[in-house]
C-alpha cells in the first residue's frame, strides 16, 4: 500500500512515492520507496533514490 505526494515548485516537480504497513488505520510506520524529479525546462527525469 501506499501513495504517491507530488510537490510542484517554479523550478523542480518532485514525485515521493511513500509506503505504508496498513491503509486502514493510521500508521506511523512510513517510509519512502522511490523519489523522482524533473527540473523546470528540462524534459529528463531524474530518479533521487
Amino acid at each position: 500500500h501506499g501513495y504517491l505526494l507530488l510537490t510542484l515548485t517554479e523550478e523542480e516537480a518532485t514525485a515521493n512515492f511513500k509506503i505504508v504497513n496498513t491503509n486502514r488505520r493510521r500508521d506511523p510506520n512510513i517510509y519512502t520507496e522511490k523519489v523522482f524529479s524533473v527540473m523546470k525546462g528540462s524534459h529528463k527525469l531524474i530518479s533521487k533514490q
